[in-house]
C-alpha cells in the first residue's frame, strides 16, 4: 500500500515549483535533500592582469568572493565551481588552494595541489557564509580562477515534501492505510529532463494524466466487480459535481482496490511519460525554436568575428613611401595608421596611452591620434609587439586620458572623454578583441563630467570608472556587466583637478590615489562595487626641500595586498622628483614615503613576478624614459636606469612572461607615436644591477 502511495505522491510532487536540472534526494526523520540547479558557467574571480593571492610561505591573506545577488539566489546553501591555479609559485613542498565559507575557522585542508610554475584546475562544492561568500587561501602564490556551475537549494524540496506529506495525510484520514505504513520515495527525475520548459512541461502532463484517470466513467478495467463499478460511478458523479478542482483523491475513490489499480496507472503513464524519448507533445515548440534560434545565431555571429578578426590581423600593412619618418625604436604607425619601419618591437600613432595584458597574455593598448581627434585600440599580434592592428574606436578628446581593461569574456573595455563642449565620460565595449565591433555609452553626465579616467574590473565584472567630475572627483560604477546603467558617486575632496587612479584591493574593493592641495589622498571603497567610498587619507604630505608631493598618481597593489603609489613631486628650486608611498596595510591607514630618483613625471606603477615595485617614467630634464625598480618591501633600497629613449608619457604592464612592457608617447601632433618598449632584463637588488 505504501508503495503506491510513494508512486503517486512522487507524481504530484514534481508540479510543485519550476527551475533546471534538478536532484532530490530521500527524505528521512533525521535529514533533508536538496536541489541541484545548474546555471551556464558564469567566471566570477579572475586576478590575472593584477597581483596573485597568497605567499609563498603561507602568511598570505585569503581573498573573499561574494558570489550570491546576480547569478546565484541569495537562498543558496552551497555552489558548485571549477577552481584553477595559474602560473602557481611554491615552496619546495609544493603549495595548494583552500576554498572555504568565509564565517568560520578555514579549515586544515586543501581542495586543489599544485607544484611550482603550475596551471591546474579542480572541481569543488562549497557551503557558502551566511552572507553569500567564499574565502579562498593560497599556501604559496598563484592566479586564482573560478567559474560557479551550479547551486544548491532545499526551498523546492521543501514544497516537494510538504505535497507528499498532505497525500499521505490524506490516505490516513480515509481509513486507507494506517499512519505508521504511510511514507514517502520522492522519485529522482534529473536523468529525464534538462530545460525548465520541460520540467513544467512534464509536470503538466503528469497532472493531466491523473486527473483524467480518477475523472473517468469508464473504469472497467480497473475494478472487478459490476457491484464496485455502480458504487464508483456513483462516487466519482457526486464528487465532480461539488468540487471545483480535483485538488482532494479520497473522495473519488472507496475501496483500497481501486486506490491499488489508480495508484498502478499513474505510476505506469508518468514512467512513460519521463523516460519518453520524444517530447515532441511535452514542451512549448516555439520556445525552443526560438531558443535554439538564439543559440544558433549567437554562435554563427560569434564564428564570423572570430573569422574577420584573424584575417585582419594576418593581413599585410600597405608599404610606405620613400622619406617617410623611421623611429629609433621598433614598429612605427605614422598619425594615419601607415606602416613605416620595423626593428624589435612596435609603435603606433597618437598620444595619451594605457596598456593591459590581453585575454591571450599579449599587449592591448588604447591612444589618441591627436591630428584627427581619434580614439584607437591596437592589439599585439606576438610579446614584442613586432606585429599589430590598429581600430579606430571612437571620437576622443586630446589630453584627458584614457583607460582600458580586460572584460570577464576576455574582450577590451575601453573609459575615455566624449567629444564636444560639455567632455562626458564614455565607455566603449568591443565584440571581437580586436575591437572590429564596439558599443559606445554615455555615463557621467553634466559638465566636464569625463576628465581623466582611470578604471578596473569589480568582482561582479561590471567596470567601475574614477574620473573628474568637474572639479571633484567622482567613482562611476556600471550596474550590469553590459554598463546599459550606471551610478555616480562624488568624492569629497575639493581641490583634485586631474588624473587620479584606480587598483583592485585585496579584498576586492577597489583602492583610489588622488592629488589633493596638501598631498597625496588614499580613499578605499565601501565594497566591492564601490557603492560608497570611504574618507580620503592623507599619505603624504610636502616637507623641507619638497614643496609639491601627490601628483600624476600610480597606485598597484603589492603580493602582500597593500597599496603602492608613485607619484611626482616638486622641490623648493622647481625641480622634479619620484615618490614612492607604500601603505602599511590594506585599508591604508598609515605608510610611509620615500624618494627614489630624479625626474618622475607620467609615472606608472606596476607589481613583478618577484614581488618588487617596477616604476617607469619621464626625465623632464632630459626628456628620456627611466625605469626604477625597489630592491625591498619599502623602496628604501632602489635603483633606477635610464632607457636613453626619448618620450613624454608611459604605461607599464607585466606581461605574461614577467617581463615589463611600457607603451610610450613620442613626438607631437600629427608626427607623435606610440612605442613599446619590452624590458627582459637588467633587475635590481640590494646588490646593485643584474644584467
Amino acid at each position: 500500500m505504501r508503495s503506491r502511495w510513494a508512486a503517486i505522491g512522487a507524481a504530484l510532487a514534481v508540479t510543485v515549483g519550476g527551475g533546471g536540472l534538478m536532484g532530490v534526494q530521500a527524505a528521512s526523520d533525521d535529514a533533508r535533500g536538496s536541489v541541484f540547479t545548474t546555471i551556464d558557467p558564469v567566471r566570477m574571480l579572475d586576478t590575472r592582469g593584477r597581483s596573485k593571492v597568497g605567499a609563498v610561505d603561507g602568511s598570505g591573506a585569503p581573498l573573499q568572493l561574494q558570489v550570491t545577488g546576480s547569478s546565484v539566489p541569495a537562498g543558496a546553501g552551497s555552489v558548485s565551481m571549477n577552481v584553477t591555479v595559474v602560473d602557481g609559485e611554491a615552496s619546495a613542498v609544493g603549495g595548494f588552494v583552500t576554498v572555504y565559507p568565509c564565517d568560520i575557522t578555514r579549515p586544515n585542508t586543501s581542495n586543489l595541489n599544485f607544484v611550482n610554475g603550475q596551471t591546474v584546475p579542480n572541481a569543488v562544492t562549497i557551503p557558502l557564509a551566511a552572507d553569500g561568500s567564499v574565502c579562498f587561501y593560497v599556501y604559496g602564490r598563484a592566479h586564482l580562477l573560478a567559474d560557479v556551475t551550479g547551486f544548491f537549494d532545499d526551498s523546492r524540496l521543501a514544497d516537494i515534501e510538504a505535497e507528499l506529506a498532505r497525500l499521505g495525510a490524506a490516505a490516513v484520514e480515509a481509513g486507507d492505510a494506517p499512519a505508521s505504513d504511510v511514507e514517502v520515495e520522492p522519485v529522482d527525475l534529473s536523468d529525464y529532463y534538462r530545460r525548465a520548459e520541460t520540467d513544467e512541461a512534464i509536470s503538466t502532463a503528469v497532472t493531466s494524466a491523473t486527473d483524467g484517470l480518477v475523472r473517468s466513467s469508464e473504469l472497467d478495467d480497473l475494478v472487478t466487480s459490476s457491484t464496485m463499478q455502480s458504487s464508483i460511478d456513483d462516487a466519482i458523479e457526486q464528487v465532480t459535481s461539488s468540487l471545483p478542482e480535483p485538488t482532494d483523491l479520497t473522495d473519488y475513490y472507496q475501496r483500497a482496490e481501486t486506490d491499488d489499480a489508480i495508484a498502478s496507472a499513474v505510476a505506469d503513464a508518468t514512467g512513460d511519460l519521463a523516460r519518453s524519448s520524444d517530447l515532441d507533445d511535452l514542451v512549448d515548440v516555439d520556445t525552443l525554436e526560438s531558443t535554439v534560434g538564439a543559440a544558433m545565431d549567437a554562435a554563427v555571429d560569434t564564428a564570423v568575428e572570430t573569422a574577420v578578426d584573424q584575417v585582419m590581423t594576418s593581413l599585410p600593412e600597405p608599404g610606405i613611401a620613400p622619406g617617410e619618418r623611421v623611429a629609433a625604436h621598433g614598429r612605427v604607425i605614422d598619425a594615419r595608421g601607415r606602416a613605416m619601419h620595423a626593428t624589435s618591437a612596435w609603435v603606433t600613432a597618437g598620444a595619451t596611452p594605457d596598456i593591459t595584458v590581453g585575454a591571450d597574455g599579449l599587449p592591448v593598448i588604447v591612444h589618441h591620434d591627436p591630428s584627427r581627434g581619434i580614439n584607437y585600440l591596437t592589439r599585439c599580434a606576438d610579446l614584442g609587439c613586432n606585429e599589430a592592428s590598429s581600430k579606430t574606436v571612437h571620437a576622443g578628446v586630446p589630453g584627458l586620458g584614457l583607460a582600458v581593461a580586460i572584460g570577464a569574456d576576455g574582450l577590451p573595455i575601453i573609459a575615455s572623454t566624449s567629444t564636444g563642449d560639455d567632455t562626458r565620460l564614455v565607455i566603449t565595449r568591443c565584440s571581437t578583441p580586436s575591437c572590429l565591433g564596439a558599443d559606445t555609452r554615455t555615463l557621467a553626465t553634466g559638465m566636464f563630467s569625463g576628465h581623466w579616467p582611470a578604471m578596473v574590473i569589480g568582482v561582479d565584472e561590471a567596470p567601475i570608472v574614477v574620473h573628474i567630475a568637474g572639479t571633484d572627483p567622482a567613482v562611476t560604477r556600471c550596474i550590469d556587466i553590459a554598463c546599459t546603467t550606471s551610478t555616480t558617486t562624488s568624492i569629497d575632496l575639493i581641490g583634485t583637478t586631474a588624473d587620479p587612479d584606480i587598483a583592485m584591493g585585496a579584498e576586492g574593493r577597489p583602492v583610489i590615489a588622488l592629488a589633493r592641495p596638501d598631498g597625496l589622498a588614499v580613499a578605499v571603497c565601501a565594497d566591492t562595487g564601490c557603492s560608497a567610498v570611504g574618507d580620503p587619507i592623507t599619505l603624504s604630505s610636502p616637507w623641507p626641500g619638497v614643496a609639491t608631493v601627490g601628483l600624476e598618481p600610480a597606485i598597484a597593489i603589492d603580493i602582500e595586498g597593500r597599496p603602492v603609489i608613485a607619484h611626482r613631486g616638486i622641490t623648493d628650486i622647481g625641480g622634479s622628483v619620484l615618490l614612492v608611498s607604500r601603505c602599511a596595510d590594506s585599508t591604508c591607514s598609515a605608510g610611509a614615503t620615500s624618494i627614489v630618483a630624479d625626474g618622475g613625471a607620467s609615472p606608472d606603477a606596476v607589481i613583478g613576478l618577484d614581488g618588487r615595485v617596477r616604476i617607469t617614467h619621464i626625465d623632464p630634464a632630459t626628456g628620456t624614459l627611466q625605469i626604477s625598480t625597489c630592491a625591498d618591501a619599502d623602496c628604501t633600497v632602489h635603483g633606477t636606469d635610464d632607457t636613453g629613449i626619448n618620450a613624454s608619457a608611459t604605461s607599464a604592464m607585466i606581461d605574461a612572461t614577467g617581463n615589463l612592457a611600457t607603451a610610450l608617447f613620442v613626438g607631437s601632433g600629427a608626427a607623435s607615436t606610440i612605442e613599446m618598449h619590452r624590458r627582459t632584463h637588467r633587475a635590481f637588488t640590494a646588490g646593485g644591477w643584474d644584467h
